[in-house]
């Protein structure tokens, strides 16, 4: 790079291996009359995934809080940034589900997946290495794409009424609600003094110890057709999305400063402060939002 005093490389690994994935799942159903119920397991494991360490650093003398020191193999090297394939992951999730085909004027389908995502690198450019470059095992926790809970139901349901104005309506609701994903805490500042300022977390602290907001979500479609003739209809369509105007949050500052793990809140959560401040939330899915139409038919 031009604006640094030395060098910054990029390469990759002499033995690189192709990334590969282990998969295996069963699942059991039953129908009892307009019902399948089912409950299955997944399980996923990813191999040789992709990451960039950088391989010009060596372990110098320990300090006295037992951090690591760093020296440098070619002191004239700033980073020799290395794209290894030696990075894992490990997924599985139990699913239940609950279907019913459309009968008396109704469907529905509803599912809760309870599941757990384990990884060691999240992306492969260099704002996702690790804290101690030389020890990537150490980066080894829950995925930042976790999401222990899901639950998601949703119905068609038909107007039974006889009448030419209330008959013929169709509502579609769908329900949306899941637990929040982990985040990684950051310190924003070279705290090991391996020439990294955007990849250290406060000393002793894990990766992904931050744990991001709930979503929960409720929409709602309503529509119509009016028939002209044999062949022609206009069709109605109301649509809400978020419909208790909840505040979904999306995403957290996870720049604390140079701090230690004991410095950290116990549960380390978003908070509506402003979004300069720690562990604040910066933004936020949609509020509720409405949008009709017509859809001309022949």
């Amino acid at each position: 790079s031009p604006n640094l005093p030395f060098a910054v490389v990029f390469g990759i690994e002499d033995n690189w291996k192709n990334p590969y994935s282990q998969q295996a799942s069963f699942e059991i159903e039953r129908a009892i009359g307009t019902l399948a119920i089912s409950a299955a397991y997944n399980w996923n494991r990813g191999a040789h995934l992709p990451r960039i360490l950088d391989r010009n650093l060596r372990y110098g003398p320990r300090r006295p809080d037992g951090q690591p020191t760093f020296t440098f193999a070619n002191p004239l090297i700033f980073q020799q940034n290395i794209f290894e394939a030696t990075a894992n992951s490990f997924y599985s999730a139990a699913i239940f589900q609950v279907n019913k085909r459309f009968s008396r004027h109704w469907s529905m389908n509803a599912h809760y997946t309870l599941s757990r995502a384990i990884d060691e690198v999240t992306d492969f450019n260099t704002d996702y290495q690790p804290h101690d470059q030389l020890n990537p095992r150490a980066e080894r926790a829950l995925s930042s794409f976790h999401q222990k809970h899901r639950f998601v139901a949703s119905a068609v349901i038909e107007s039974s009424i006889q009448n030419s104005l209330l008959g013929g309506w169709v509502v579609s609701p769908i329900v949306i609600a899941s637990s929040g994903r982990p985040f990684n805490v950051l310190a924003g500042v070279d705290n090991l003094g391996d020439r990294r300022v955007n990849t250290h977390r406060p000393l002793r602290a894990g990766r992904n110890i931050g744990r991001g907001p709930d979503y929960t979500s409720v929409d709602l479609r309503i529509s119509r057709r009016f028939t002209f003739g044999e062949r022609r209809n206009l069709e109605f369509i109301a649509e809400g999305f978020n419909l208790l105007n909840k505040t979904n949050f999306r995403s957290v500052n996870n720049i604390v400063g140079n701090v230690t793990v004991e410095q950290l809140p116990g549960r380390i959560e978003g908070t509506s402060d402003s979004p300069t401040q720690p562990l604040a939330f910066t933004s936020a899915f949609d509020a509720w939002q409405f949008q009709f139409g017509l859809k001309l038919n022949f």
